[in-house]
C-alpha cells in the first residue's frame, strides 16, 4: 500500500519549486501523486531507464497510465555509458519523433548515471521539457537527484558538457531498496556518513544510535533518506548554480575519495570510498588544526563499525597527482573541506602541499596505525 512519509518542497533562487516525496511504493500510483502534487499536464510521458531496469520502466509506465495520453520508454546503456553524447542524442531524436513538447514529460527511473543523462536531454530539447526524477538507488536519493546538475562525458572528460536544470519533483520509493545489493546500500550510506559530519546533527544522532539497523529497517532508512534529502535541499536554495561556494560544503570526503575511487579503476564504488574519505579527510583536518580529535576518532569508528569495506591503499604518490587535479585546487591552494562537531563543517582555503602532507599522514594512520 502506497505511504508518503515525508515531502520537501525545495525552492532554488532560479527555478520553480519541487516536491521530494518519500515514501513506500509510490512508484505503482505515479500518476496520482504527480497530480497531487505537482502542477504537470503532459499529453505524451517517456521514461527514460537503465536496461537492467527494465522492470522498474514497465511499473513506471502502468504508474503513469492515469496521468498521460501515451506512455513511451527509452533505455539507457547502464552506468557511465548512458552519459556519452550520442546517447543523449538519440534520446533527443526519439523524443523529436514522437513529437514532443515542452508540455510533455521525460521521467527518469534510475540511478545518478541515467537522470544525468535523461536530465541533460530534458534540459536541452526545445529549451527545456519538464523531467521527473524517480531514483533507483540510495546513493541516487540522497544525493544525484535533488539539485539540478545534469551534464555528461565528452572527450574523454568526466561531466564536461552540463548546465543546472532542475527536476520538477524527485519521486523517492524507498520500497525500491529493497534488492539493492549490500554494495550498493553501502553506497549510498557513504553520502549520508557526509551529511552528519557536515550539515545534519540530527542524522549524526541517529547513525551513531541505531548503527547497521539504519538501512536495515524501513522506518529508519526513510528517517535517515528524509534527513539527508533535506540536507541537500537547503544547500542547493542557498547556492543553486555554485555562485557563493556554499555548495563546497557536499564536498567533504570527495577530494581523497574521487582519488581513491580513481585509481582503483571501478573496483571501488563511490560512496564506500566517500566514507572512508571523510575518515581520512577529518584525520588531515586534526593534523591542520581545524577538527577536534574526538570528532575524527568517533567518525572512524562510526565508519568501522557501519562496515564499509576498507579498500587496498594505492601508492601515494597516485593520490597526489589525482588529487592535485580536483576541481577545488586553485594554483598552489585547495579548498579544503573538515568536520568541527556533528552536524558543523568547515570550508577553507589550504596550500595544497600542507593539505597534501595531512592526508599523507592521516591516510598513514588509517590504513597502517602509524
Amino acid at each position: 500500500m502506497t505511504s508518503v512519509f515525508a515531502v520537501r518542497l525545495v525552492s532554488p533562487r532560479y527555478s520553480p519549486p519541487y516536491p521530494v516525496i518519500i515514501g513506500k511504493d509510490l512508484v505503482k500510483d505515479l500518476g496520482d501523486i504527480l497530480a497531487e502534487y505537482t502542477r504537470l499536464n503532459p499529453l505524451n510521458c517517456l521514461v527514460a531507464y537503465p536496461q537492467p531496469l527494465e522492470w522498474l520502466a514497465n511499473t513506471v509506465v502502468q504508474g503513469l497510465s492515469s496521468f498521460c495520453t501515451h506512455v513511451y520508454k527509452f533505455a539507457l546503456p547502464d552506468g557511465e555509458d548512458a552519459k556519452r553524447l550520442e546517447k543523449v542524442l538519440e534520446l533527443v531524436e526519439f523524443m523529436h519523433r514522437l513529437g514532443f513538447s515542452r508540455r510533455d514529460l521525460v521521467v527518469v527511473a534510475g540511478g545518478g548515471a541515467a537522470s544525468d543523462s535523461a536530465g541533460f536531454a530534458a534540459a536541452i530539447y526545445k529549451r527545456g521539457v519538464p523531467y521527473v526524477n524517480i531514483p533507483s538507488t540510495l546513493l541516487s536519493m540522497v544525493d544525484a537527484a535533488i539539485g539540478g546538475k545534469v551534464a555528461v562525458n565528452h572527450a574523454g572528460l568526466k561531466n564536461l558538457l552540463g548546465t543546472f536544470y532542475q527536476p520538477r519533483a524527485v519521486i523517492e520509493d524507498v520500497s525500491l531498496l529493497a534488492t539493492l545489493p549490500k554494495l550498493e546500500v553501502l553506497s549510498g550510506l557513504g553520502e549520508i556518513v557526509k551529511y552528519a559530519y557536515t550539515l545534519s546533527a540530527e542524522l549524526h544522532d541517529m547513525l551513531v544510535k541505531h548503527g547497521t539497523k539504519v538501512v536495515e529497517e524501513p522506518n529508519l532508512l526513510a528517517e535517515a533518506v528524509s534527513y539527508s534529502v533535506n540536507s541537500k535541499a537547503r544547500i542547493v536554495e542557498l547556492d543553486e548554480r555554485e555562485e557563493y561556494g556554499l555548495r563546497e560544503i557536499l564536498n567533504f570526503g570527495h577530494t581523497f575519495g574521487h582519488a581513491l575511487e580513481e585509481a582503483a579503476k571501478g573496483e571501488v564504488k563511490h560512496g564506500i570510498a566517500v566514507a572512508w574519505g571523510c575518515v581520512v579527510e577529518s584525520w588531515a583536518g586534526v593534523h591542520l588544526g581545524f577538527t577536534p580529535r574526538w570528532v575524527a576518532e568517533e567518525l572512524e569508528s562510526l565508519v568501522r563499525r557501519l562496515g564499509f569495506p576498507q579498500p587496498k591503499l594505492p601508492e601515494f604518490d597516485i593520490l597526489t597527482t589525482l588529487m592535485a587535479k580536483d576541481k577545488k585546487v586553485h594554483g598552489d591552494v585547495i579548498r579544503g573541506v573538515f568536520p568541527l562537531a556533528p552536524g558543523r563543517g568547515l570550508v577553507v582555503d589550504v596550500r595544497l602541499k600542507d593539505y597534501v602532507e595531512a592526508v599523507r599522514r592521516a591516510a598513514a594512520r588509517v590504513w597502517r596505525g602509524e
